[in-house]
């Protein structure tokens, strides 16, 4: 059997493995002198001492708890890699398997179906082949605003697949594309970039005000009967289609 050619590949820092273990051990010295300085004190006649026991007690804990938390974090100091990717070793797409992605969402209210909706156009955005891809929104508060601004991302998202794909955009949440002051152009820069971003510009302000203003309307119409079941809608990034309606209509030529 033939041995896959592998997707990448790793090296161990020798050097930053020493340099690291090193300021671990020196730094745990002088903590464990630390601790014993501090528990010393307890163990004092009173007498001896006139410092309060409380400002004490209160320095110590203080200490101990960062010394906990500088613990946890040579977790990944204790043997640092550097790896190197070869995305050129990827298997073609008809022999990439099918992933699902699930987005979560429980209340309109403390998560606003506009932010939500973004990281949905973000990952039907991804570079894989649609007809592999499915993104699925749960809403446990199964509300008619998440119904209904899923439907909306989905009228913009089939113009905006299409609009990263064609120019390579590296950027594919359209909230921090469009408030970005540097401007991705993915491999492509000219007039006819600039006039297709224009109008997804345009495409992008008209979904999330609809979807803004849908989202007031169901938020304020809410009843207790619509908020208590768990809704799933299923989304895929196969067969984009203008809509003859639509005010981005040619876009996708």
């Amino acid at each position: 059997m033939e041995k896959s050619v592998p997707l990448h590949v790793y090296h161990v820092n020798k050097t930053s493995i020493i340099i690291s273990r090193a300021h671990a051990f020196l730094h745990s010295i002088a903590l464990l002198f630390l601790i014993h300085y501090r528990l010393s004190f307890f163990f004092q006649h009173p007498k001896n001492t006139t410092i309060p026991t409380l400002p004490w007690l209160l320095i110590f804990v203080s200490e101990l708890l960062l010394s906990l938390a500088w613990l946890f974090t040579q977790s990944y100091c204790w043997r640092p890699v550097t790896r190197t990717v070869f995305p050129e070793r990827l298997p073609a797409d008809d022999k990439l398997p099918a992933i699902d992605v699930f987005i979560c969402t429980a209340d309109p209210n403390k998560e606003p179906s506009v932010e939500v909706m973004n990281t949905v156009i973000s990952a039907m955005a991804l570079d894989y082949p649609p007809e592999k891809l499915h993104v699925y929104v749960s809403d446990d508060a199964g509300s008619d605003a998440t119904l209904r601004c899923t439907k909306e991302a989905w009228n913009f998202a089939r113009y905006w697949v299409p609009f990263c794909r064609k120019y390579d955009l590296v950027t594919a949440c359209p909230d921090v594309y469009f408030s970005s002051s540097e401007v991705d152009s993915g491999n492509f820069e000219g007039s006819e970039f600039k006039a297709a971003r224009t109008k997804m510009e345009g495409g992008f302000g008209w979904a999330i005000g609809c979807g803004a203003v849908r989202l007031a309307y169901f938020l304020s119409h809410a009843t207790a009967s619509n908020l208590t079941t768990t809704a799933i809608f299923t989304l895929t990034a196969v067969k984009l289609t203008a809509h003859p309606n639509s005010p981005l209509l040619g876009l996708e030529n």
